[in-house]
């Protein structure tokens, strides 16, 4: 008998999902400050829903006004907020989808900024905790957050949740009760495994006695902190069944806390499924009286169809990646994959933003979290002939955007190809999904006849000769090359590198150690060559998102890059030498590298903004040509302007 696949029925309790897709919980920061659903929130959640997962478990919900750990999490600590997790819930549930509900109490993770309360702790552990505005839970606060979650759970039934999810992991308050590196108590929550493990078995069972035995539970747990004497799969295969016999339906399995939070939502370096293995050991342990759960990083729903088939788990957890593209699994049900945009594990739009305390969106898909200001489908009020000039990322998404709202779209591009940045971008190591992103957008602006014109230098008076209604000026930037190095021998740009335009020597002085320089010596390291990055901030790759930068770091010593931070140019030679000065004050000379590679920046390429504006041409300036910044910026940009024509 064939093994069940991705997009194969399953069975939680008597809850049957019509698929073995979940979308886990997330935090969207869509919600109030005081925890109310918002129509953001639910637009948010009810396109994913329609794009064909099968179990939407919403971000983690609070149980108490003490344990609030997000700024604008959702609540459900009192009847009060039942009325919107309805509407919530419904939403979801109208697209075929099954719901679910994530509840979570912070522990040691509640800012008192936020919540107002003193941060409330499993046991007093110095490098784990604000002396000054914490305190310890005794047994009746333990009981007390007990009978909290008993109540949230008979909320999220009245809401019309179809089931709810225990948040057990990545560091909150159950999470720090079971882990020894967090839980030092000395009574009968704390020391043996069983004791640590006390809290939530007491959880589980109270939900259960307040919502029937009917109602499905799931319960997170992170099977590995990422820390020495933390959390350890050998104790998470002992602690599995004591959760199931306690009334856990599903296990959904995880890893990561605080404080390595490059384990939760890990960067591009990682691979997909990292953590089936580990998963597959959990489904092992239980032997199949629940299902499992897998998450790691998944972009390619055929890899967690593998995953399912050869037993590695029973579920497959995509998070990032529906965030990127709601319609993941309906596209790969009508193999239509090629007009998905594939998540790049940046975290630049998602988790690097709520770790701002600021709403999430996504990189690549402008929209994510703008459902119900930009929605799709909805044409023009008039249909324009529009030109886009420069197919970098903020003019594709302005091109594309346009021809969605039924405007007539000319996109020019100087280069042979569009893309722009993107081609030299997807050349470090771990950073090929960029061209996903170029594939994706070239299948996309054909299916909509967008004319696409490669090779084309775009003048005034060629837009103003084809009295275009509208022109999105999208011209990008270029590498600044300063004045002191023009006169160095064997100077380049990193893109000249990256391109392959030129062939660098086995030395490579990297002048400048931002995300750029830093990915080139990278890409270099692991072509063999020996790189020196001289950076005039005292730390490099300060522009990065810490994620990748925590991943990054390692490679670079390994490839034996040598780092001279805080050391200003003074002067240079056309013999190639370097005069520098170091944080103390220092002065040497720097002896001729193989080849100096330029890496200090981008400079705005608008010119033709200047001929416009004199020819009176109608134009608006998008992306790089204003200032230049990152992907995310340029796509939203790219997104908002078209959307207002």
């Amino acid at each position: 008998m064939a093994i069940s696949g991705l997009l194969s029925p399953i069975t939680i309790n008597k809850l049957v999902i019509r698929n073995r897709a979940v979308m886990p919980s997330m935090l969207t920061n869509f919600a109030t400050r005081s925890g109310e659903v918002t129509d953001r929130l639910i637009h948010y959640y009810a396109e994913r829903a329609r794009g064909g997962v099968g179990l939407v478990n919403v971000e983690g919900t609070a149980v108490e006004p003490h344990g609030t750990a997000f700024i604008r999490g959702i609540s459900a600590a009192d009847d009060s907020k039942i009325k919107g997790l309805s509407k919530l819930a419904k939403a979801i549930k109208a697209h075929g989808a099954r719901a679910s509900l994530q509840l979570i109490h912070g522990g040691r993770c509640v800012n008192p900024a936020i919540s107002g309360f003193a941060t409330p702790m499993v046991s007093y552990v110095p490098r784990f905790c604000n002396y000054a505005e914490s305190v310890v839970l005794d047994v009746e606060d333990i009981e007390y957050i007990i009978e909290a979650h008993a109540q949230v759970a008979r909320r999220v039934r009245e809401a019309g949740f179809d089931m709810l999810e225990i948040h057990g992991a990545h560091g909150y308050l159950l999470s720090q009760f079971v882990s020894p590196l967090t839980n030092q108590r000395q009574d009968d929550y704390g020391g043996s495994l069983e004791n640590r493990l006390r809290m939530s078995v007491a959880v589980v069972r109270a939900i259960r006695k307040a919502v029937g035995d009917d109602f499905p539970i799931g319960y997170r747990h992170n099977m590995d902190d990422g820390l020495a004497g933390g959390m350890t799969l050998e104790e998470t295969l002992k602690l599995v069944n004591p959760l199931i016999d306690a009334g856990v339906d599903v296990l959904h399995m995880s890893a990561g806390i605080g404080e390595t939070k490059h384990l939760i939502s890990p960067p591009s370096c990682t691979p997909e499924a990292w953590l089936a293995d580990s998963a597959s050991q959990v489904r092992k342990a239980v032997n199949g009286r629940v299902p499992v759960i897998t998450v790691g990083r998944y972009v390619h729903p055929a890899i967690a169809d593998q995953v399912i088939r050869e037993g590695k788990a029973d579920m497959v957890a995509f998070g990032r990646a529906l965030i990127a593209e709601p319609d993941l699994i309906n596209k790969y049900a009508e193999h239509r994959l090629e007009s998905a945009r594939v998540c790049l594990g940046c975290n630049e739009g998602c988790t690097g933003r709520t770790g701002k305390l600021l709403d999430i969106t996504c990189a690549i898909n402008p929209r994510a979290g703008y459902e119900g200001k930009y929605p799709l489908g909805v044409r023009a009020a008039k249909s324009l002939n529009v030109a886009v000039v420069g197919a970098g990322p903020a003019g594709m998404q302005a091109a594309l955007t346009a021809a969605q709202r039924g405007h007539r779209v000319t996109l020019f591009e100087r280069g042979e190809d569009i893309g722009g940045l993107l081609h030299p971008a997807s050349r470090p190591p771990f950073k090929d999904s960029l061209m996903d992103l170029v594939r994706y957008f070239r299948h996309e602006l054909e299916a909509l006849k967008v004319d696409i014109r490669c090779g084309v230098t775009v003048t005034g008076q060629l837009l103003q000769a084809k009295n275009f209604d509208m022109t999105l000026l999208a011209t990008g930037s270029r590498p600044i090359v300063p004045r002191f190095a023009r006169e160095l021998p064997n100077m380049v740009t990193a893109e000249q590198i990256l391109l392959e335009a030129v062939t660098p020597g086995q030395r490579v002085l990297i002048i400048g150690g931002g995300m750029i320089g830093c990915e080139l010596a990278d890409f270099l390291g692991a072509r063999g060559h020996q790189s020196t990055i001289l950076e005039l901030r005292p730390e490099v790759a300060q522009d990065m998102e810490w994620r990748a930068r925590h991943t990054l770091m390692p490679r670079l010593e390994k490839y034996g890059v040598t780092l001279l931070t805080s050391t200003e140019v003074l002067e240079t030679t056309n013999t190639g030498r370097i005069r520098v000065r170091d944080a103390y004050g220092v002065e040497d000379w720097l002896e001729p590298f193989d080849t100096t590679a330029i890496c200090v920046g981008y400079r705005s390429e608008n010119l033709l903004a200047r001929e416009l504006t004199h020819l009176n041409v109608p134009y608006k300036a998008i992306g790089d040509c204003i200032a230049p910044g990152k992907i995310l910026d340029a796509m939203h940009q790219g997104l908002d302007a078209a959307y207002a024509l």
